[in-house]
């Protein structure tokens, strides 16, 4: 049961049972044999075979986010099951902005369970770890989703974190339009995966800005618009991470955006026996996230 459930996140994953297979080392028509296999045990479909790339049917919508609980505590009791005084070490590559809340509380576990491990945190851009995750040079990162992925990769999403505006705290209006008018705009650098995604909303919507300053970190975006240097765009999990809010912050409305925060690793890398912990620690961490945004009305659904 295991082994199919988890060939059908790989084909949910990949929109492809071709892929899939590449994915899980089997052929086409296995896939679709341990499919099938599970749609008799479910009495359902579980995907539109229609088109020429299938997609998840509504009952596996509901069925998915089951599939990955049910599999990630299956590689928890694997991993648990070993011994506690587990050694070793692990190189995880990380954006800033998740080293503090996000990666911390799953750290926090892992240290707990495995108090031997070794871990190093390697700190960059999304595009940077991504090519240190080529190189070997690290054993998975943490990181915003890339346009790309390629079959030689895994990739799992933890958390979609929103958009949404901040602006000095004696700014007076409430439309995006009004404050970039108001204020000088700080950019999300362009050349960074989040900057892109800025970058390409105010593009959609037509909007221009009155350039100012632009930095790589949004942490320090943050502090320049503390400090009345302007307003800006930024993921909204980074203001709430402060112990006081210092800002002003204002939601995007129907018109929000999200980056997707996920684990990306090399197939290679997926053997390490840290890995299926460090998985489920992470999920736990984001719903953590997600409730305070809940909580503060910034999380769309």
């Amino acid at each position: 049961m295991i082994r199919n459930l988890k060939t059908f996140i790989a084909a949910a994953n990949a929109a492809s049972f071709s892929v899939a297979g590449d994915k899980v080392g089997l052929s086409q028509s296995a896939v679709s044999a341990q499919i099938k296999r599970l749609e008799d045990e479910f009495h359902c479909e579980l995907f539109d075979r229609s088109a020429k790339s299938v997609s998840l049917s509504p009952a596996a919508c509901n069925l998915l986010p089951l599939a990955l609980e049910i599999v990630a505590l299956y590689e928890k009791m694997k991993v648990t099951a070993g011994s506690l005084d587990f050694g070793g070490s692990i190189q995880i590559g990380a954006i800033t902005s998740v080293q503090n809340q996000l990666l911390g509380d799953a750290l926090q576990r892992l240290k707990k369970q495995y108090p031997r491990v070794i871990v190093n945190i390697v700190p960059g851009m999304s595009l940077h770890i991504m090519a240190k995750i080529d190189a070997c040079e690290i054993d998975m990162g943490i990181i915003i989703r890339p346009t790309h992925i390629s079959k030689d990769h895994s990739w799992e999403t933890i958390l979609r974190e929103p958009y949404g505006i901040i602006a000095p705290l004696n700014s007076t209006h409430t439309k995006l339009t009004d404050l970039i008018r108001e204020h000088q705009f700080i950019r999300y650098n362009r050349f960074s995966t989040g900057g892109r995604q800025v970058d390409q909303y105010l593009r959609r919507r037509r909007i221009a800005v009155n350039e100012g300053l632009e930095f790589d970190e949004p942490s320090v975006i943050i502090k320049m618009v503390e400090r009345g240097l302007g307003m800006s765009i930024v993921p909204l999990w980074l203001v709430m991470d402060g112990s006081a809010l210092k800002v002003r912050v204002l939601s995007l409305g129907t018109s929000v955006f999200y980056r997707e925060i996920g684990i990306l690793e090399h197939q290679r890398s997926l053997n390490n026996p840290l890995s299926p912990f460090l998985h489920h620690a992470l999920r736990e961490a984001s719903k953590d996230v997600e409730q305070r945004l809940l909580e503060a009305g910034l999380l769309f659904t």
